[in-house]
């Protein structure tokens, strides 16, 4: 079974989103900070990671880097209710960043992203 990571501050959201992979057939591996997000990626290969920009302890940008650096088939979906970036300005910020989608999020439209990486 292919893992999600989740990291999302927001205990009502990171559970609406661990239901939605969990429905999906994901298992979900929660973190709220960036710092338990590092340890996991340390530990895992994960098919999907969602991530929060905007997390107690910073963003969440470097966590991608990581995962670009090493190289893992990971789909990475950044999730804010940020206005900062209209235009698309996420892809030149983060290049390995995928899709990014603004809270509130549709269910429907992440569940239909995260169907991507159970096909691969």
């Amino acid at each position: 079974m292919k893992e999600c990571l989740i990291v999302e501050d927001e205990p009502a959201l990171r559970q609406a989103y661990g239901d939605a992979m969990r429905d999906l057939g994901f298992d979900v591996v929660e973190a709220s900070t960036r710092t338990q997000a590092f340890y996991f990626l340390k530990t895992h290969v994960f098919a999907l990671i969602l991530l929060d920009l905007a997390l107690p302890d910073g963003t969440t940008l470097d966590l991608a880097d990581y995962v670009q650096m090493r190289n893992d088939p990971t789909l990475i979906v950044v999730i804010t209710g940020s206005h900062l970036y209209p235009n698309g300005e996420m892809a030149q910020l983060a290049p390995r960043i995928d899709f990014a989608l603004r809270k509130p999020v549709n269910l429907a439209d992440l569940a239909a992203i995260a169907q991507r990486a159970l096909e691969v």
